[in-house]
């Protein structure tokens, strides 16, 4: 994959789209059939934590995972990935599906928000 193939659950799927010729950003809705697959997986992993009795931290919402809202010409939900993720750094650093430093406070707030202080 290219420079936005994207962070594993919270957006793999949704971000391939962006990532085919650039489509995601010069056509948005393009990259909504890809969010709700990402969505659908989630709430597949949601369910099976919920039932085992596991809080589960909302890091889809954190990461704006539905928001293709435009800022700047670009999705919302591909701004987040690349502010977050190294996917749209450079190599040696990128593309990389992983959180930076930013990213990993994201999603640590996350899980502060389900799990309490």
């Amino acid at each position: 994959m290219t420079s936005l193939a994207t962070e594993k659950r919270k957006g793999h799927l949704r971000l391939r789209a962006a990532d085919r010729g650039g489509r995601g950003f010069s056509d948005p809705p393009a990259l909504v059939p890809e969010a709700l697959s990402a969505v659908d997986f989630n709430t597949i992993l949601e369910s099976i934590y919920v039932a085992a009795g596991d809080p589960v931290a909302d890091v889809e919402s954190a990461f704006s995972t539905t928001d293709t809202t435009p800022v700047g010409g670009i999705p919302l939900d591909a701004v987040r990935i690349c502010q977050w993720t190294w996917m749209c750094a450079p190599p040696p650093l990128g593309p990389n599906i992983h959180a930076n430093t930013a990213g990993y406070g994201v999603i640590a707030h996350a899980f502060e928000n389900i799990l309490g202080p």
